[in-house]
């Protein structure tokens, strides 16, 4: 069993605890599963974690719905997905593991959050020489030279998160080879969709859109509820509302939320003497935090 040392912590800590921790050290994120409590023992730890309620990971959702999401459904999902992500590599975690089994959702809200840090590490600058997590997810890189970067990695399993959404199977040899040529796409699906995973599954990591761009992508500022099922269309239309960008001075986020904790994200980029500005001009009804990109 892997111990580590993290700042404000005196004696090392279990892998997955030290990890936990400093996935949620800052400002909430409700997108990552929050730990509670946890207790030491000779030969095992026991963490105590928060439970949505109700819920069940993605992949028995998706096989409950058919195998395969509408784009606003997925859509929702992936923004969450990837905020998680985003937030985990800015405060210096690497999951490692992201895939449907570690992404649990509220079947009523849709609300995700991200679980199991145990194939986690610390995120570095320099390369891994070690795989750990899913094979299904593994980065190309890693089989070709052995070798692979934290945040490049993270954004080749979010693809594959977001292909198994869409098109319910795994990327193919075929479909690499298309997405090679950049001549990929799903029939069905739309064409912002289709860049956005010719986008992630670039089998060169520097290809590869930036971790921190993916959620401005344009697959994300479109709002569509034409195609969304009878089940999903009322709980979308309440929780997702708008993407937006705003001229660049610093970089922020702000997370806006309504009532059932909807998620409107506005990339804020402008002076802090501006910012209570800004949240003077959004609608009173809605709550909000602030959180360092």
């Amino acid at each position: 069993m892997k111990y580590i040392s993290i700042p404000g912590h005196p004696a090392p800590l279990p892998l997955e605890v030290g990890l936990l921790i400093l996935a949620n050290r800052g400002p909430k994120v409700p997108e990552i599963i929050e730990l509670l409590d946890w207790q030491d023992q000779p030969d095992q730890y026991i963490m105590i974690l928060e439970r949505p309620s109700p819920c069940q990971d993605l992949c028995d959702f998706l096989n409950s719905h058919g195998g395969t999401l509408n784009e606003d459904t997925a859509r929702f999902i992936m923004t969450q997905a990837s905020m998680a992500a985003h937030i985990c590599c800015s405060r210096g975690v690497f999951h490692r593991d992201i895939k449907l089994e570690n992404l649990l959702i509220n079947t009523e809200t849709l609300e995700v959050k991200l679980i199991d840090f145990g194939c986690g590490d610390f995120l570095q600058e320099s390369s891994y020489e070690r795989f750990c997590g899913t094979d299904d997810y593994c980065p190309p890189e890693y089989l070709t030279e052995g070798k692979y970067h934290g945040k490049p990695a993270t954004v080749w399993s979010l693809g594959v998160l977001l292909f198994l959404l869409v098109c319910g199977r795994f990327p193919k040899r075929r479909d690499f080879q298309r997405i090679d040529d950049d001549v990929w796409f799903e029939p069905g699906l739309s064409n912002e969709c289709c860049h956005l995973i010719r986008s992630l599954l670039q089998k060169n990591p520097s290809w590869r859109i930036d971790l921190k761009k993916i959620i401005f992508h344009e697959w994300f500022m479109v709002l569509s509820l034409r195609s969304a099922t009878n089940d999903f269309e009322d709980t979308i239309y309440n929780n997702l509302y708008s993407l937006r960008m705003l001229p660049m001075y610093f970089c922020a986020c702000l997370f806006l939320y309504c009532e059932k904790k909807c998620l409107l994200i506005v990339d804020v980029n402008i002076s802090s003497g501006d910012l209570d500005k800004t949240v003077a001009s959004l609608p009173p009804c809605l709550g909000w935090r602030l959180l360092a990109c």
